[in-house]
């Protein structure tokens, strides 16, 4: 045991800011650990930069593997009155994310931590930025999630740099998809229809 206190405290989280077109930057934390540390991902980038266009008043967004919260913070300042919710099953995550949200002053927001999607709805707009490895499988579990999730005619976004095997997906799921081509990604684009049952 050390009997004396730690001279130097070792702190391995990275800061970089990031922005919205047209918006003003916004410095952000990251920790070991959860992806993209360091460095903003282009691709999480993109999908903030095309779910920013959905932005109202009010709005219900729900940001599907979080990470340290890149997408999710994007939209809360671009709109303060819209509510997030910030999901993920790493709590290092989560615990970025909690610093990020403390540091921007951001009042409507929550998190929960879970890897089997989360057992609510009534969201207008549900965003991931899936990893792309296991056949899709996590990929899939972030659509199924978004698709539960969302209020009749709210809209999903994700996100890959090969778009085309996610949007034969979402068009499974949803039956239609839209993919929107964003810094040399593709954001796949779907609207929950409102006659579709929820698979939870």
């Amino acid at each position: 045991r050390k009997r004396k206190p730690i001279k130097r405290v070792r702190d391995f989280s990275a800061e970089f800011e990031v922005s919205l077109p047209g918006g003003s930057p916004v410095k952000m934390v990251s920790l070991p650990g959860v992806f993209c540390h360091r460095r903003p991902d282009a691709g999480g980038l993109a999908l903030a930069e095309i779910g920013a266009l959905e932005m109202r008043p009010g709005l219900r967004v729900l940001d599907i593997g979080c990470g340290c919260g890149l997408v999710g913070c994007l939209l809360a300042v671009s709109q303060p009155d819209a509510r997030v919710t910030f999901l993920d099953s790493h709590a290092r995550a989560l615990a970025a994310t909690s610093r990020n949200i403390a540091a921007l002053g951001l009042q409507k927001t929550e998190m929960f931590l879970s890897d089997t999607g989360l057992s609510r709805s009534g969201y207008h707009l549900a965003l991931g930025n899936a990893p792309y490895f296991s056949d899709f499988r996590i990929a899939r579990l972030f659509a199924e999630t978004a698709r539960s999730a969302l209020l009749p005619h709210g809209v999903c976004m994700m996100v890959a740099k090969s778009a085309r095997p996610l949007a034969e997906m979402q068009e499974e799921l949803f039956g239609n998809a839209e993919v929107v081509p964003r810094r040399g990604y593709g954001v796949v684009r779907s609207v929950r229809s409102a006659g579709a049952v929820h698979h939870r």
